[in-house]
């Protein structure tokens, strides 16, 4: 949103202007070389600097669309999740592109599409993202149309256990209560 472009610009030029000043400095005493080096270091460190802000934009838009899915703070907008999901997945989050998921195994916002749905869930799983490998093991879980399946199953849930994700505990323990 606006705010977010206001901060970065503004990072982003206090940056620029800390980096003119240091390299017209060390020129006057160090000549090109040390221009250069006052450059190239200091890009870095705005690199590093706007990297930051990045990560904040990241966790900014995943909170709203959380919010806008579950309705805290104000009324359900799936659109609008769905659009800071897409925002978050652009900076990198794994989370969001699970959630995304959700949404279209759901048919949250989206045309229901169970197909895309696991499309994603996959490519979450692949970033390291537990809740996607636990998805992927329920739906397998839940078609069981062969041992070879179940195997699979199980071994996506296992995975995401060891990753710490409670819902892929609560989904093998029940699992094997019912069995």
């Amino acid at each position: 949103n606006a705010r977010h472009a206001a901060s970065r610009m503004s990072k982003s030029m206090l940056a620029q202007g800390l980096l003119l000043g240091a390299s017209v400095a060390v020129a006057s005493d160090y000549g090109k070389r040390g221009q250069w080096l006052v450059g190239t270091l200091g890009g870095i460190g705005a690199g590093l600097l706007l990297a930051s802000y990045s990560r904040d934009n990241e966790r900014e838009a995943d909170h709203l669309g959380m919010q806008y899915m579950t309705g805290l703070g104000g009324p359900v907008d799936h659109a609008k999740a769905f659009e800071y999901f897409e925002k978050a997945v652009h900076y990198g989050d794994g989370l969001s592109l699970h959630l995304m998921g959700e949404m279209y195994a759901k048919g949250l916002g989206v045309v229901r599409d169970l197909a895309r749905a696991l499309e994603i869930w996959r490519k979450a799983a692949d970033l390291g993202v537990p809740q996607a490998l636990t998805s992927l093991g329920q739906v397998d879980l839940i078609s069981q149309s062969n041992e070879q399946k179940l195997a699979s199953a199980l071994d996506l849930l296992e995975q995401a256990a060891a990753m710490g994700d409670g819902n892929a505990f609560f989904t093998l323990g029940r699992f094997y209560l019912v069995r």
